[in-house]
């Protein structure tokens, strides 16, 4: 019975795993301190990827690291983005990452402050 459990488990993971968007990435430059899942980053030139198709994973690395992670979710806006961008907006405490914007598409995600 514990095998068949056993089983049944790993091939629901390897069917999710299959079924799992591709990590994609971008690259983008901060000019101000900011944050990202209560991660500081400070200024400087980044790559933000992220695996996802509606509840996404996100991290921020540079130089190959991971500086910072989060998620975010997926969502559709009414008009399309007109480049691919990185947007951070000011809350009580400065600067967080808020958005990742693709050009051409209305299609963004929309980041976690915690």
């Amino acid at each position: 019975m514990i095998r068949r459990s056993l089983f049944a488990v790993m091939i629901l993971t390897v069917a999710g795993l299959a079924g799992a968007a591709p990590r994609q990435s971008m690259n983008f430059d901060l000019k101000e301190k900011t944050s990202l899942g209560g991660t500081e980053i400070l200024p400087g030139r980044y790559k933000i990827s992220w695996a996802g198709d509606t509840d996404v994973q996100v991290e921020v690395l540079k130089g190959g690291k991971v500086v910072a992670a989060g998620k975010g979710k997926r969502v559709e806006r009414d008009r399309k983005s007109t480049d691919d961008a990185v947007v951070s907006r000011r809350n009580g405490s400065g600067m967080v990452l808020s958005e990742v914007r693709f050009g051409g598409k209305t299609s963004v995600i929309v980041l976690s402050e915690s």
